[in-house]
C-alpha cells in the first residue's frame, strides 16, 4: 500500500450551480468549485470509519494525525505553465467561503523554501551534499512531521490529503471531476 487514493465524482452541474450562486450571494464571496472539494476530501477523511484515514504515510506505516482537524492541500494554477500548492488547515470544519478566501489571498505567495539558517548552512556544503541536506530536511517535516522553523521546515506541509486537480466542466449538467488524495 503506497497511501494514495483516487476517487472520480458524478456532479449535477443544475445543483452546483445553484448552489454556487446561493452561496456567492450569501457570502459575497466567489464560492469556487476547487473550494467545494477541498472541503468535501476534508470531510471524506473525517467521517472514513471515525477518521481512521486522517494521518500519514511513512516507511510502510501509517501514523494518524496528533490534531482533529484534517488539513488539505490544494494545487491550483495561477497563471501560464505556473502552479500554487497551499495548505487549508481544518479543511472539514471550515465553510467553503472561508477556503475560496484563504486559496484567493495565498494566490503568488510563493513559499521560500529555508530560511536564513538553512542557507547558511547549505552554502557551506558541496553542491551534492547540499541537496542531500535539503532532501533530508523536507523529509523530516513532510514523513516525520517535525517543525524546524528556522530552517524552514514545516510538519506535513501538504497536511493529510492533496487536492491534485478537478476537471474541466464538460456539460452543462453533468460532469466528472478526478480528485487523488
Amino acid at each position: 500500500a503506497n497511501g494514495n487514493i483516487s476517487v472520480r465524482l458524478s456532479i449535477d452541474l443544475a445543483k452546483l450551480s445553484r448552489y454556487l450562486k446561493a452561496k456567492r450571494e450569501e457570502t459575497g464571496v466567489d464560492v469556487t468549485l476547487t473550494s467545494i472539494a477541498c472541503k468535501a476530501a476534508g470531510m471524506a477523511i473525517k467521517e472514513s470509519d471515525g477518521g481512521m484515514l486522517n494521518g500519514h504515510v511513512f516507511h510502510n506505516g501509517f501514523y494518524p494525525s496528533k490534531f482533529e482537524g484534517v488539513d488539505v492541500s490544494v494545487t491550483t494554477e495561477i497563471g501560464d505553465n505556473e502552479i500554487i500548492t497551499s495548505k487549508i488547515l481544518d479543511a472539514d470544519r471550515k465553510p467553503c467561503d472561508y477556503i475560496s478566501k484563504e486559496l484567493r489571498q495565498r494566490k503568488g505567495d510563493g513559499t521560500v523554501v529555508g530560511g536564513g539558517l538553512r542557507a547558511t548552512l547549505r552554502s557551506i556544503l558541496p553542491s551534492m551534499l547540499g541537496n542531500k541536506f535539503d532532501d533530508a530536511l523536507e523529509g523530516i517535516g513532510a514523513a516525520m512531521g517535525v517543525s524546524i522553523p528556522a530552517l524552514g521546515v514545516e510538519a506535513h506541509p501538504m497536511g493529510v490529503c492533496s487536492l491534485l486537480a478537478s476537471a474541466p466542466i464538460m456539460r452543462e449538467r453533468e460532469s466528472e471531476a478526478d480528485l487523488s488524495f
